[in-house]
């Protein structure tokens, strides 16, 4: 994060991670399937984000309002599911 000042303006600049999403779910899958995965997958992981297999969400983000307002719905009735540690 790098942030510039000036008397009238104020500039904040973020820089996200650049990762290939289909490699973190190839390394997600891996990782059900052999219950381990390797340094240099682990090092994607967390470049791109992400702590552990686990913390990649299952299946991307809906973009239609009414199946977010589902989940929003559900959530609140519900509570977020736990994680496993």
């Amino acid at each position: 994060m790098k942030t510039e000042s000036q008397p009238d303006e104020l500039l904040l600049r973020l820089r996200l991670p650049d990762f290939d999403m289909v490699k973190i779910k190839v390394i997600q899958e891996k990782s059900s399937q052999t219950g381990f995965i390797s340094v240099a997958e682990l090092m994607e992981l967390q470049k791109a984000g992400f702590r552990r297999p686990r913390d990649v969400p299952q299946e991307p983000t809906p973009k239609s309002p009414r199946i977010l307002r589902g989940r929003e719905r559900q959530r609140m009735f519900q509570g977020e599911p736990r994680s496993v540690l």
